[in-house]
């Protein structure tokens, strides 16, 4: 999984397309686990729909399978309408590809564009990958646990991210408040 991560951030940031990876790999590129530490079933990429061509066309070029999901139902689509629209298949590889953070019936007026200019560009492994800044990362955790309580199950680790992306959130509110 690593390394199909690796290629498709050489090729999104080769080609300069603005991105941000999300969840798992977030917390991982940070440094809060290592890939033995966090269970990670797949990849998800942030991107600004205008440039979904852009990534479907590099998950193509790398073998992929995109497939469009079509809503189950009209109350499914009342939920997921232009959250994660498409994924890329490859193996027993998945691919999201988000162009909000979250589902827009949960009325959260996000600007997508703006949210991925926040992002910032950490070396890990010797690669350049994307993701949001603290404050953003740690909100987006936040609400994609509320999502999954609301609609969905959860995970144990939602909680293990929140943990590790709100502690260092506080510490940078607490640094540039308190000095501390």
């Amino acid at each position: 999984l690593f390394e199909e991560l690796q290629l498709i951030c050489a090729e999104l940031n080769k080609r300069k397309i603005n991105y941000a990876i999300l969840k798992g790999w977030d917390v991982i590129i940070r440094g809060f686990y290592t890939m033995n530490q966090r269970q990670i079933s797949d990849i998800d990429i942030l991107i600004n729909p205008y440039d979904c061509q852009n990534l479907i066309c590099i998950l193509e070029e790398l073998k992929y399978k995109v497939k469009y999901l079509p809503s189950k139902s009209k109350l499914f689509e009342k939920y997921t309408e232009l959250h994660a629209p498409y994924q890329g298949y490859k193996n027993e590889i998945c691919i999201d590809i988000h162009f909000n953070i979250f589902n827009i019936a949960q009325n959260y007026k996000v600007n997508t564009q703006l949210l991925i200019q926040t992002s910032k560009s950490i070396k890990f492994k010797g690669q350049i990958f994307k993701i949001l800044d603290i404050e953003n990362a740690s909100l987006f955790c936040k609400l994609h646990i509320y999502k999954h309580i609301k609609f969905d199950s959860l995970k144990f680790s939602s909680f293990q991210d929140l943990y590790y992306l709100n502690s260092e959130n506080e510490r940078k509110i607490s640094k540039l408040w308190f000095g501390l």
